[in-house]
């Protein structure tokens, strides 16, 4: 059973998610015995009967504390307090239900209702940023739009997250200000952007990048903000079904852009590695096998090159952004190339991709 939109849900601070109609639980009980509950919880909130309602749903999220029937469970018992006045006892539970069952939809509705009060209460759009207490919305925004497809959310209030999930991440990540996973270097004499990120095992345009150094020269003395990147933090998320291409750090949604894949199934399914990484590459035409330079008319891959564990499929820019979102590609996914110019500087080799339907 999926989170309804009660009239308590409707007055959490945060526009009203819709009801997640496709979301099912994968209940511990037997299916019949566990309708019967939910069956319960319907009847008890049509007849206003908000103690039996509450402890009908304290009792399916003691009984499910691990599954999706948890979670809902939880998300509706913040609703029904939050309705009653009840404003602590309500962030108690949403907070329970995105810390503990981040992956069901009550707990990514929960974490969306947390990331909306605490947008609104820190005036994030305004001046002076915290990007300390911008860190914990951003995560909560994280949990609540999750890797794939989003049932849970109207495509008005997923576009709405997506927005405040980049205007926060500009901050955070593509900025000089320190954050969660970053580290400070202060520039030696002689030093150049090559060695620095060499000692970290990043790409230098990624320190460009947050510290604004395009076309400028680095001075003894400089401080710069370092992101700390391993293979094993960092993940791309493809999902065919919207076009999108997703950058996380430690699971965190960094920034998302939008691609053009193959049609049909040209484009595979599952877990890929980074394996090769080329600035401005020649292009082999699979037809005739010739290899075509970079910067000839007919060479079609733009800036950059990402090859994947599967055979010949890879992540790379265009000479054709019009493609872009669609499914015209070889199998390939292709990105205007200023946004792979800069999923390039953040993507190591190794680091892990995920294609999903």
């Amino acid at each position: 059973p999926a989170p309804a939109a009660t009239p308590a849900a409707q007055t959490a601070p945060v526009a009203t998610p819709s009801t997640p109609a496709t979301t099912t639980a994968k209940p511990a009980a037997p299916l019949s015995e566990l309708a019967k509950q939910w069956a319960e919880v319907d009847r008890l909130e049509k007849a206003k009967d908000a103690d039996g309602l509450l402890a009908q749903l304290k009792k399916l999220a003691a009984e499910h504390p691990t599954d999706a029937n948890g979670g809902n469970a939880l998300y509706r018992l913040g609703a029904v307090y939050y309705g009653r006045g009840k404003a602590a006892e309500a962030f108690g539970f949403w907070s329970k239900a995105a810390r503990e069952l981040p992956e069901t939809a009550g707990g990514k509705l929960s974490a969306l209702v947390l990331a909306g009060n605490a947008w609104n209460q820190q005036g994030v759009d305004k001046p002076n940023p915290n990007p300390a207490r911008w860190e914990e919305i951003r995560d909560l925004y994280s949990i609540a739009i999750g890797r794939g497809d989003t049932p849970h959310l109207s495509p008005e209030l997923r576009t709405q997250v997506i927005n405040r999930l980049n205007f926060l991440n500009k901050t955070i990540i593509f900025s000089p200000f320190s954050c969660r996973n970053s580290d400070e270097h202060t520039v030696k004499q002689r030093e150049t952007l090559e060695t620095i990120a060499r000692k970290y095992g990043v790409h230098s345009d990624s320190i460009a990048i947050m510290n604004g150094l395009q076309g400028q020269y680095l001075r003894e003395g400089m401080r710069l903000k370092i992101l700390n990147m391993t293979s094993d933090r960092t993940e791309i998320v493809v999902d065919k079904k919207n076009l999108t291409l997703t950058l996380f750090l430690n699971g965190i949604w960094i920034k998302q852009y939008s691609v053009c894949i193959g049609p049909d199934r040209k484009t595979p399914t599952g877990t890929f590695t980074v394996t090769q990484k080329v600035v401005n590459p020649d292009w082999t035409d699979p037809k005739t096998r010739q290899i075509i330079p970079f910067g000839h008319p007919e060479n079609i891959l733009g800036t950059r090159w990402m090859r994947l564990t599967n055979d010949g499929i890879g992540i790379h820019g265009t000479t054709m952004p019009e493609t872009i979102p669609g499914r015209v590609s070889n199998g390939c996914i292709r990105m205007h190339n200023a946004d792979v110019e800069e999923l390039y500087a953040f993507t190591l080799r190794l680091s892990k991709v995920t294609i999903i339907e």
